[in-house]
């Protein structure tokens, strides 16, 4: 029987494959283009419909901007005017004339009392008394809105649609104070829409967030002054910002394609309704000249099979003896070549992913839904220090150990994963070592349906991201850090400058003065940078203020403890130093070869720890007690006043200055884990 089967199948083939072939070939061919043709024209009117709606949205959102710009505008030149003033104001009706002049999409601008009552307008269309009638203005506004949105309302002689923007006028209180309305006419925006290159049939309006038309654009007549409740409009617009749907119109029953987009932040969208049989129009064109050409072909084609028929027949009988020797061997053959080919397939895919797995500071899970059973990498050990077996096969063990403040909205992804809302999610949150700390974990997931897209398993990958979690926060202080010694050292350097200007007279001298007051506190900044603002050593900070007084005959006598101060002390004590050795140069120890100077401190214990400096100087002949104090007897004597209760002595002694100095020392802070 079977043998007679495939006889059959035999004699057939060559006639059959020829004949149909012929027949069918061309026709499949012709659907096939016009299917790529459609495809193609298919996302030429999505990406046009998408670009003709960011256009729109683009004109409208400036008109919409420049009727908010110039509502505040006239709020601000309201000012506190009462209403009574206002309405007696010329100066208000120019301003006002002044924006109707230059904003064509104005209709009207009417300045309202809290009672209703217009107090100054400018109408270039009639349209305040029918604003007010029909508004709803008072009772959105009395609460405290940003701005209002009114529904499409017509001009007193029904000739003109528009809309009107407005919002309260300022108010130091709070308390409802009046309103401020701007008419827009519709015609602006259709003008414009009028210059873009869409068919009669589409449609191009403006839609507030209720589905209420503002302004509307179609050689279609429009049913309703709304957007339908059940419509797919308000699903989407409630999702996102903007989008696609298709829908057949209720104006002429024709199915059309709408793309939407909001307004920023106000309550309307644009939005730009296609034509779907009149934008295919060219596709069943192209599609009606393949079909003639395919069927001219397979007319053409159908003829040579007959020519080709006897010489098939002859043919077949061989071809399928020679067929049956061979096909029994070659599919043994390639059967078992297939199979070898996919072990191996199969062996180096898991290899691959063995040591993909093994090598990533992490692990990898596969949650089934249904059972509730995980399965976890051995990576686990090293991400958490707890093997697969204590971890067991279920997810309340990894729930346990979330901290309390992320479990929550750990819990209502895995529940989206259950309910088959996101296909993929990655979350950070912390959860607990093995040592008890907290460590940060970036977990990113994947949703696995069956068949019948229903959720069936969760595939991803936890990682250990806690140095980077600490990194991101110690950058974030080092950068705040950084941003207070600036502000600090730019009020220093202004300080300098202003009380070394306010006692020097001479430009040079005080250019002199300065560049050595700014050299002392560039010199504790440089000893402050490599010790990243934390502390600086007392002995550097002297040595460094005093090396350039340091002579062959010159004795210079410096001793003391091994002893750190903080950053604000010891830029404050820097400017101090400089300060007596100036006036040492002046008129002390640096001012005659005999003189001397010895500089000594002592640290006392306390809480905190003090440092006592002493500044001393010997042999000075005849010391010269100052008649004023100029700014920097004062900076020596008040240097160290803001610095952790930091003072100052300074004595005239015969002999030389002696200055006594008394400064917290500085204490490392010990860092939390």
């Amino acid at each position: 029987m079977n043998h007679r089967i495939a006889s059959l199948i035999g004699r057939l083939r060559p006639l059959g494959f020829l004949f149909w072939g012929s027949l069918i070939a061309p026709l499949v061919a012709a659907a096939s283009f016009s299917w790529v043709l459609s495809q193609r024209s298919s996302a030429e009117i999505i990406s046009e419909a998408e670009q003709t709606a960011a256009i729109v949205r683009e004109h409208a959102l400036r008109v919409f901007d420049a009727q908010e710009s110039a509502m505040i505008a006239i709020d601000l030149r309201l000012g506190t005017m009462s209403w009574d003033e206002i309405r007696q104001s010329d100066s208000i009706r120019e301003f006002l004339d002044g924006l109707m002049q230059s904003s064509p999409q104005m209709a009207a601008i009417l300045l309202v009392d809290p009672n209703g009552e217009i107090a100054a307008a400018r109408d270039n269309s009639k349209w305040a008394p029918s604003l007010l009638l029909k508004e709803d203005y008072a009772q959105v506004l009395r609460a405290p809105a940003r701005l209002y949105l009114s529904p499409a309302l017509d001009s007193k002689n029904g000739a003109e649609l528009g809309f009107v923007l407005g919002r309260r006028r300022s108010n130091r209180s709070g308390a409802f104070d009046g309103a401020i309305l701007i008419a827009t006419r519709a015609s602006y925006f259709e003008d414009f829409w009028s210059a873009l290159s869409v068919s009669p049939s589409d449609v191009i309006s403006i839609i507030r967030d209720d589905g209420a038309l503002l302004a509307r654009y179609s050689g279609v007549r429009a049913t309703s002054a709304a957007i339908p409740q059940n419509s797919p409009f308000f699903e989407l617009s409630s999702k996102k910002s903007e989008g696609l749907y298709q829908v057949r119109s209720s104006s002429d029953g024709g199915d059309r394609l709408y793309a939407f987009s909001k307004l920023g932040p106000f309550p309307a969208y644009v939005r730009i309704g296609v034509d779907l049989y009149a934008a295919f129009a060219p596709w069943r064109a192209q599609t009606a000249v393949l079909i003639a050409i395919a069927i001219g072909a397979s007319l053409a084609f159908s003829s040579l099979t007959r020519i080709a028929q006897g010489r098939e027949e002859r043919l077949s009988a061989e071809i399928e003896r020679r067929r049956r020797a061979e096909t029994s061997l070659m599919a043994r053959d390639e059967h078992v070549a297939a199979l070898h080919k996919a072990e191996t397939r199969l062996l180096l895919s898991g290899q691959r992913f063995r040591v993909a797995v093994g090598a990533m500071a992490g692990i990898v899970y596969d949650w089934r839904i249904s059972t509730g059973a995980i399965y976890r990498s051995d990576g686990l050990s090293r991400l958490l220090g707890f093997s697969a077996e204590e971890a067991g096969a279920d997810l309340a063990w990894w729930l346990e150990r979330l901290h309390p403040d992320d479990r929550p909205r750990f819990e209502a992804q895995c529940g989206k994963f259950e309910s088959g809302v996101i296909e993929e999610q990655a979350e950070e949150y912390r959860i607990k070592h093995f040592d008890g700390r907290w460590i940060y974990v970036w977990d990113r997931g994947s949703l696995i349906r069956d068949h019948e897209g229903k959720p069936v398993r969760v595939i991803g990958s936890a990682i250990d991201i806690t140095e980077r979690k600490y990194a991101e926060e110690r950058q974030q202080i080092l950068i705040n850090e950084l941003n207070h010694r600036v502000k600090n050292t730019l009020a220093m350097v202004q300080s300098i400058t202003v009380q070394t200007a306010r006692n020097v007279e001479n430009p040079a001298d005080m250019a002199q003065r300065l560049q050595d007051r700014l050299l002392a506190l560039s010199k504790a900044h440089d000893q402050l940078i490599r010790t990243s603002w934390e502390s600086v050593d007392l002995r550097e900070l002297v040595e460094n203020e005093l090396t350039p007084y340091k002579q062959r005959d010159r004795c210079i006598k410096i001793e003391g403890p091994v002893a750190k101060l903080n950053a604000a002390t010891g830029v404050a004590l820097a400017l101090v130093l400089h300060e007596l050795a100036t006036n040492a140069v002046k008129y002390g120890a640096f001012s005659i070869a005999s003189g001397r100077l010895e500089v000594s401190w002592s640290i006392e214990p306390g809480d905190p720890p003090r440092v006592r400096l002493k500044w001393r100087e010997h042999e000075v002949p005849a010391v010269m007690i100052p008649v004023s104090r100029g700014f920097g007897t004062r900076l020596i004597e008040r240097g160290l006043a803001g610095v952790g209760g930091g003072s100052t002595s300074l004595e005239f002694r015969a002999g030389g200055v002696v200055c006594s100095l008394d400064m917290p020392l500085f204490r490392q802070s010990r860092r939390p884990h």
